[in-house]
């Protein structure tokens, strides 16, 4: 019914909304919002095992350096219009990491800080990026996506960059996996030194074009 509001300051490393091992599950069907105002701090944490759904809007808010809006080695699925966001260096805005799988519609990702990532895919997961979805970086090395040694799907939206040595999508790769682009997939970048997509490793790939 109503939304549901989590807010988490002064000390650092803590975490908003976290889910444990053992095949945890939480459903929202309501709105979630999660704030957090410290250094190396999360807004949503899903665990190995864990599998968050939520159908209503999602709205993380990080304010540090180091933070992550949100960071799963488990299965999250947003189906609705949410939003992340991080302030500071370092951060990442959606995080997906081990045998972790993501899958989000009309997200919108943005982060402001030096080498503060959009999207971050480690090694051995999956995320999709769908329907809408936009990701927005604005600090120097800051990349809209970036994979190392996992797979993203990107079927729709917009990567911008706007930060000098920031890439719209940086894949490195030393297993076969990389990066699915449909031609609805746009890839904007205006910093200096920065590309639009860049491969790193014999195994990364990039079976389709962005424009």
């Amino acid at each position: 019914s109503g939304a549901v509001t989590v807010n988490i300051d002064s000390a650092a490393n803590k975490t908003g909304v976290i889910l444990l091992p053992s095949n945890s599950t939480i459903e929202f069907d309501s709105d979630l919002k999660v704030t957090t105002t410290a250094d190396n701090s999360i807004g949503v944490s899903g665990r190995v095992g864990s599998m968050t759904t939520i159908a209503g809007k999602l709205d993380v808010r990080t304010d540090g350096n180091g933070s992550i809006g949100m960071d799963q080695a488990g299965s999250i699925t947003v189906q609705g219009d949410s939003t992340v966001t991080t302030k500071g260096s370092n951060a990442i805005g959606v995080n997906t990491t081990g045998s972790g799988t993501s899958t989000f519609n009309q997200l919108t990702v943005n982060t402001s800080g030096a080498s503060a990532i959009g999207v971050n895919v480690g090694a051995g997961a999956t995320s999709t990026l769908g329907s809408g979805s936009t990701v927005t970086t604005t600090g120097a090395g800051a990349h809209g996506v970036q994979v190392v040694d996992g797979t993203i799907n990107y079927t729709s939206g917009d990567v911008k960059t706007s930060g000098d040595n920031a890439y719209g999508i940086f894949v490195t790769n030393t297993t076969p996996s990389g990066v699915a682009l449909t031609t609805a997939a746009n890839v904007t970048t205006t910093g200096a030194n920065s590309r639009g997509v860049v491969l790193v490793g014999t195994d990364a790939t990039a079976p389709n074009s962005a424009t």
